[in-house]
């Protein structure tokens, strides 16, 4: 895979294969559903790499940017001589051609940077780091503890004895009114009761 140009493609048709084989073989004895889900996932991958890709190869138009550039050194050379003729002195003049050519040059290559994210340089985006924690992701699932499934501590019989014993608890029971009382369930009822009482003294 190292020595081919379309390294992750390949992998990617591995992948595919790997599992494709497995389904023939049993071993990914799962529903059709979910691995629809996982050949989505992985199609979704590919195709973000694929955007990213674009970043790369596909670069600004070169006149677009060449004209940017020339704009930029006119207006480099035109402002001290225009502040100059609008401000008296020497001070102001400098000060305000430094704040508009240093701003004009900072949105330039700011640009410039967002461009092509991908890197060495300080700015770009951290594609090692990225893989290093994917790759201890990885590690943490084929581990031992990733791979064993979890367990009630006590079987199903007892947990539920203890379930209902909680419940019908005195100290649970006047938490759980205290709670439907808060919550206007109490006034309800009231009121609920107070509307049969009327029905019934009518009813007499």
């Amino acid at each position: 895979v190292t020595r081919t140009k379309h390294g992750p493609a390949t992998v990617y048709h591995k992948i595919q294969e790997l599992i494709v084989e497995n389904i023939k073989l049993g071993v990914l004895s799962i529903p059709p559903p979910l691995l629809t889900v996982v050949f989505q996932e992985m199609g979704h991958g590919m195709l973000m790499y694929h955007e990213g890709m674009q970043l790369v190869h596909v670069r600004f138009p070169f006149p677009y940017t060449a004209t940017m550039e020339m704009l930029l050194l006119v207006i480099t050379i035109i402002t001290p001589v225009v502040f100059c003729g609008w401000t008296p002195g020497i001070a102001w003049p400098m000060v305000f051609t430094f704040i508009l050519v240093f701003a004009f040059w900072s949105l330039h290559f700011t640009a410039a940077e967002l461009e092509n994210p991908f890197g060495d340089y300080a700015n770009d985006l951290d594609m090692r780091q990225s893989q290093r924690d994917i790759n201890a992701r990885l590690v943490t699932l084929l581990q031992e503890s990733g791979m064993t499934l979890p367990r009630l501590a006590v079987d199903i019989d007892t947990a539920q004895v203890s379930t209902e014993s909680t419940l019908h608890h005195p100290s649970t029971l006047m938490n759980l009114d205290s709670v439907l009382r808060g919550h206007g369930h109490g006034e309800q009822g009231t009121a609920r009761e107070r509307r049969e009482e009327a029905l019934d003294a009518s009813s007499n």
